[in-house]
């Protein structure tokens, strides 16, 4: 399932030039973190599509980029539910959500995240003000294929709250990780932050171990249906 990093185009650029509200960001836009096959550190820093700071950690220590590729045999591509041209972050391989701290207080938050492993599964986003939890967002069963019939059916959940510091965003059948998009890429068209899209289906729960998802160069597969 690994391919690539997720984005949306959409803050407020607005936004940036009040003082006294927060500055509302709707997304990241993962391509900022390095081409597909990226191996990188288990905490890394950008920005969102509103300008924020931010610091996403992963919970194994270690991050990747992927794109979602129907048809790809190179490094860094992704078999999966997301568009096709999707860019993708990857948490490695383990489970646990993955925690995202802004430097200033945003308002809502829009990501997609899939489990690597084969089986259904759904995804949740806890946004928190410092410590306390604000809002909570779960979608519902996510059908996860065993091949690319499901490519492109990816739930997107938002996030809402008057002052929102960090979101943790986890995925049931997460063994072997998940990888998240932020809701527009090479041939997807971004979503408004308003409207989450909630994709369900039918399908054996989580039977054969993980997706498919290529990261060496020669295309040799880490994980197999």
């Amino acid at each position: 399932m690994k391919l690539g990093s997720l984005y949306v185009l959409g803050g407020s650029l607005i936004a940036s030039f009040l003082t006294t509200a927060p500055v509302s960001a709707d997304t990241i836009n993962f391509s900022q973190f390095g081409p597909p096959a990226t191996s990188l550190p288990g905490t890394i820093s950008g920005v969102t599509t509103g300008g924020v700071g931010v610091t996403l950690t992963s919970p194994n220590n270690s991050f990747e980029t992927f794109v979602e590729a129907s048809h790809a045999l190179g490094a860094g591509t992704w078999e999966g539910t997301f568009p096709s041209g999707a860019p993708l972050l990857y948490d490695g391989s383990g489970s646990g959500g993955v925690e995202l701290t802004f430097a200033d207080p945003i308002t809502s938050l829009t990501l997609a995240a899939q489990a690597n492993a084969q089986g259904d599964f759904t995804e949740t986003i806890d946004a928190f003000d410092g410590a306390t939890l604000v809002n909570t967002i779960t979608s519902g069963t996510i059908f996860n294929c065993a091949d690319l019939s499901c490519e492109g059916t990816q739930a997107f959940l938002t996030v809402a709250a008057a002052a929102i510091t960090g979101v943790t965003i986890s995925t049931t059948n997460d063994d072997v990780g998940l990888a998240l998009y932020g809701g527009a890429g090479a041939n997807a068209t971004p979503l408004p932050a308003a409207l989450p899209l909630f994709a369900s289906g039918l399908g054996a729960l989580g039977m054969l171990g993980w997706r498919r998802r290529r990261r060496q160069a020669r295309g040799s597969l880490l994980g197999a249906a």
